[in-house]
């Protein structure tokens, strides 16, 4: 038994991160393993660039306040918004270089006047993807907020998770042929919404760009209920087979006077371009 460090450790990003990672072609194994070991900093004695990429992450709105007290820059007179925008603009995303795996973002500080035009924008954080640094420099000048008496010491981030997914793999070897097309085995869409409208999707996958698919057997029965649900395969982890069975698990099918055994389910987890700030 492992004693608690005392505080809440999430664990939720183990396995997107391990199935985000990528290893030498050529040289299949089997049988891995790897591990993982926590290790807490106070924000007040963190590193500075690990602030700056935990600040410009999209989800950075669930971090302690103190987190944001740190990064802004010595003497600044900023709001968290320097006035209400004129006009914001955004990076061209789609036209800068995909980032391999690991996501690009840069941490910038900058002016306003007393007309709301930014200047003197300065980097004080990046991943090292200078395309993303330059077109982030170019579009926070070109915004413009409400005039005021203006302000020094403002932040702004861009985060670039890049729009290509990472694709399921294919399914494994001798995986029972799908018969959910089949009379007796067909769901009702109704039944399954979580499935086909993507909030089922799990969550820690979605927020890294990884599809997956699972593979789901079941049988029926006359009055039309869904039972004996089993994950026959999940890629690329557990999680996607246990979503499709928990929502298999209160599906319906057309009443029949028998029923059928052994029906079996392909369910894929698709995810429309990631977004991009």
């Amino acid at each position: 038994m492992t004693e608690s460090p005392g505080w809440y450790v999430d664990t939720s990003d183990l396995a997107p991160a391990l199935a985000a990672s990528s290893f030498p072609t050529g040289m299949p194994q089997a049988k891995c393993s790897v591990s993982f070991k926590a290790s807490v900093t106070p924000v007040e004695k963190a590193s500075m660039p690990d602030l700056y990429e935990l600040a410009s992450r999209p989800d950075s709105t669930g971090f302690a306040p103190a987190l944001f007290e740190r990064v802004r820059p010595a003497g600044s007179n900023c709001p968290r918004e320097p006035g209400q925008y004129r006009r914001l603009n955004l990076p061209a995303f789609e036209k800068l270089p995909q980032p391999a795996r690991r996501p690009a973002w840069v941490f910038l500080a900058f002016d306003v006047n007393a007309a709301g035009k930014p200047g003197n924008v300065q980097t004080l954080g990046t991943s090292g993807d200078t395309g993303l640094e330059r077109a982030s420099r170019e579009a926070l000048l070109a915004n413009r907020y409400e005039p005021g008496a203006g302000f020094h010491g403002c932040t702004y981030h861009f985060y670039h998770n890049g729009s290509a997914n990472l694709a399921a793999p294919g399914p494994v070897p001798d995986t029972p042929l799908d018969t959910g097309d089949q009379p007796g085995c067909i769901v009702d869409p109704k039944s399954i919404p979580g499935l086909l409208d993507g909030s089922a999707y799990p969550r820690a996958f979605w927020r890294r760009g990884i599809e997956g698919a699972a593979v789901i057997g079941y049988d029926t029965a006359p009055w039309g209920a869904v039972g004996n649900v089993r994950v026959l395969g999940s890629e690329p982890d557990e999680a996607f087979g246990d979503t499709a069975r928990n929502a298999l698990s209160n599906a319906r099918v057309v009443e029949s006077d028998s029923g059928r055994r052994g029906c079996v389910q392909r369910v894929q987890f698709k995810l429309p371009p990631k977004s991009t700030r």
